[in-house]
């Protein structure tokens, strides 16, 4: 039974592997642009699914509903996808208007797909951090890729694998912000009239890449959160515990 249990979660590595290699493959940050999959696939789930799920709806009523991020992502899935029907987040959200009315306010508690988010990405650091340990090609195919890591997702990797690789995704990231650095001049330059070249697709959208390194893409904000929350619990047991 136990090597059943070993084999499957031995599967569900190699699934992941593949997964963060393939986002390699397109623009953005890998681990951001699979957190915003994951973000949607769960909000398409739970209006399908989980409208009347009564864990769903508990935490749901904790925080009124979502945080204004998931709450708003949630209405453009349901605005851009004609096939999601308006009962289920119309029953939700009456279920939220006569929750706050009838408890006089005072909610504020956390979104729990925010809390499905971190969650999610400590797990895809992490596994992503695996991956590159037990065969760092995967380091050979985010080089030759159009993909970046963004800072805080960069930062999180660095910590999480050992010296040796950490000098290579230094470098191999170095090279890739060189490149959207010179992207960024190229295309600035190029803006002289006196220039006669026209600049290219990767010069143009620089800027834009620029953003997603220093800020990561659009996922959810409070993702920070949990992370100081967590530090904060940590240190009240090191306290209790402390002589």
């Amino acid at each position: 039974m136990f090597g059943i249990g070993r084999q499957k979660r031995k599967k569900e590595k190699h699934a992941i592997c593949y997964e963060i290699l393939d986002a390699m493959r397109k623009t953005g940050c890998p681990i951001c642009n699979i957190l915003k999959r994951l973000e949607e696939d769960s909000i398409k789930y739970m209006l399908y699914a989980q409208v009347n799920d009564p864990l769903v709806r508990r935490k749901l009523r904790e925080s009124l509903g979502l945080c204004p991020f998931h709450a708003w992502l949630l209405a453009d899935i349901v605005r851009g996808n004609p096939e999601i029907d308006l009962l289920g987040p119309s029953i939700i959200y009456e279920d939220m208007l006569r929750t706050y009315l009838e408890k006089n306010g005072g909610y504020d508690g956390e979104c729990f797909l925010c809390r499905k988010t971190w969650e999610f990405e400590r797990i895809y650091i992490e596994e992503m951090a695996s991956c590159i340990t037990i065969d760092n090609r995967l380091l050979d195919e985010y080089r030759k890729n159009k993909s970046i890591l963004c800072r805080r997702h960069y930062e999180m990797l660095l910590n999480n694998i050992d010296e040796r690789l950490r000098g290579k995704l230094t470098t191999i990231q170095r090279e890739k912000l060189r490149k959207i650095l010179d992207n960024l001049s190229e295309y600035i330059r190029k803006q002289d009239y006196r220039v006669k070249e026209n600049p290219s697709y990767e010069e143009a959208r620089a800027w834009l890449d620029a953003i997603i390194f220093l800020k990561g893409e659009k996922i959810s904000p409070n993702i920070n959160w949990f992370k100081l929350e967590l530090n904060r619990k940590r240190q009240r047991t090191r306290h209790l515990f402390s002589v």
